[in-house]
């Protein structure tokens, strides 16, 4: 009788093991890091942003089912339901498995880095599960947190102010450090470009119009910190055929309006771009400058191409209080940066670390703050291996950090530079998006594919 009753509990133990851990056996969880090191109850697991590692469930000797994971901050630290961690902003945070009554936890500890707080937005893709269709949309972030408000206009200007932004279905409303200074708003034309500064927000939109009627427009929309409103409308079709757009718009001391675009010339569409300057005084009076070195009615020289012609891709422009900043590459190796007198201020292939100089385009930014100049760009480090580099002045001032994750590094770049002097950077890897405070990386958002972000900064 009592073997038939060992026998029968056998059996039974077997049938609870198929099924998982039951309760009298907590004790045979069992978690494994990468599914080699052991992790026990409560240990603590340094990391830094951007790392992250596996945890694998026993049961025994079998994988264990039917178990739950969550963090305490996800803010800081993320465990994906099949076990991954990923460390994405200093501090700490309580890791935990969960089976029925059974828990197991264990901490993640990060390196904190004061900074300012973080605004940012990029594009992701969604997926609508009732129409099981993808779709594009906005992820708006303070400090790691996604928020439920729309954004997808954000910018910093050099005195602090934090302009947020949301434009669709052809308005738009802003707000400065929080107040609403527009909305509502009409706006024609996609963004090309978002300025911040001297207390004011500026728009620069290009309108497209129909193919079999080509050409194109351009809007300037100007917004004060009180919240007063200027549309300023540029038509280009006077100044090339058969379409240009423009890419640039700042304001000088005198409050003249600069524009830069770049417009087609001749027939068809793929006459070579030729640069364009628009100066509009305070009263609205246009004028039109001609930039390229070929060009007969040039009056502002904005320095040589390999080509002949200007790959705007390739070239980036800041228009600073009557002068004119252009960053460009004139060939494979070399970034130069010029004014309009054509006269070379740095070649920073020459400055770069960089033992084959800079040969890569992608991710341009630039800032001119005074009688100093910022570049961002993506270096080719390697045979494809790249880094976020920020030059200040012509020379190399600092290397973002790295991600520790795997993907392309720099497609899509911001930066800012704070009242203080930090300077922040965000931009984009193949899994997601990295913002770092001088060289120091300091949240990791995971996301595949983002694209285009944009950030502001508020010092505390």
């Amino acid at each position: 009788m009592k073997n038939l009753f060992r026998a029968l509990c056998a059996v039974l133990i077997a049938a609870l093991a198929l099924l998982g851990c039951d309760k009298e056996s907590e004790k045979t969880f069992s978690l494994l890091i990468d599914d080699a090191t052991p992790l026990e109850q409560g240990q603590t697991i340094d990391m830094e942003v951007g790392e992250s590692f596996s945890v694998i469930t026993y049961c025994g000797e079998e994988r264990a089912q039917d178990y739950k994971w969550s963090s305490s901050d996800e803010t800081v630290a993320l465990v994906h339901s099949y076990g991954t961690v990923e460390a994405l902003h200093g501090g700490e945070a309580k890791i935990t498995m969960s089976h029925e009554d059974t828990t197991i936890s264990f901490n993640v500890r990060i390196p904190v880095v004061e900074h300012a707080s973080l605004y940012y937005f990029f594009r992701g893709v969604a997926y609508d599960d009732e129409n099981q269709t993808a779709y594009w949309r906005d992820y708006f972030f303070i400090d790691g947190v996604l928020q439920d408000e729309d954004c997808n206009i954000l910018k910093t200007d050099e005195s602090g102010n934090i302009y947020q932004g949301y434009l669709a279905d052809g308005k738009l409303n802003l707000k400065r450090n929080g107040v609403e200074v527009a909305k509502g708003k009409p706006v024609l034309g996609d963004i090309a470009k978002f300025v911040a500064k001297g207390g004011k927000a500026y728009l620069l939109t290009n309108e497209w119009e129909e193919f079999l009627h080509p050409g194109v427009s351009a809007h300037c929309y100007i917004v004060s910190a009180a919240g007063d409103w200027r549309d300023i409308d540029l038509d280009l079709s006077s100044y090339g055929s058969p379409a240009g757009s423009v890419s640039f718009v700042d304001e000088d001391s005198d409050g003249n309006i600069l524009i830069w675009g770049g417009i087609t010339q001749g027939d068809h569409w793929y006459a070579p771009l030729l640069s364009r300057i628009w100066h509009i005084d305070i009263a609205g009076n246009i004028r039109c400058h001609y930039c390229d070195y070929y060009d007969e009615a040039k009056d502002w020289y904005m320095g040589p191409f390999s080509d002949g012609a200007l790959d705007m891709d390739d070239n980036v422009y800041y228009l600073a209080d009557k002068q004119v900043w252009k960053a460009g590459k004139i060939d494979n190796d070399f970034f130069n940066i010029y004014r309009h007198e054509g006269k070379y201020l740095y070649k920073l292939g020459e400055s770069s670390s960089r033992p084959n100089g800079i040969a890569r385009s992608h991710g341009l930014e630039m800032i001119v703050r005074g009688s100093d100049i910022w570049f961002a760009l993506c270096d080719e480090v390697s045979d494809f291996k790249y880094e976020v580099d920020i030059y200040k002045n012509g020379r190399l001032y600092l290397t973002a950090a790295k991600s520790k994750k795997e993907g392309y590094i720099g497609e899509y770049i911001d930066f800012s530079i704070t009242p203080s002097g930090d300077l922040y950077t965000i931009y984009t890897v193949g899994s997601g998006i990295c913002i770092s405070k001088n060289d120091q990386l300091i949240r990791y958002q995971p996301f595949d594919n983002a694209d285009l972000p944009s950030f502001a900064v508020k010092e505390r």
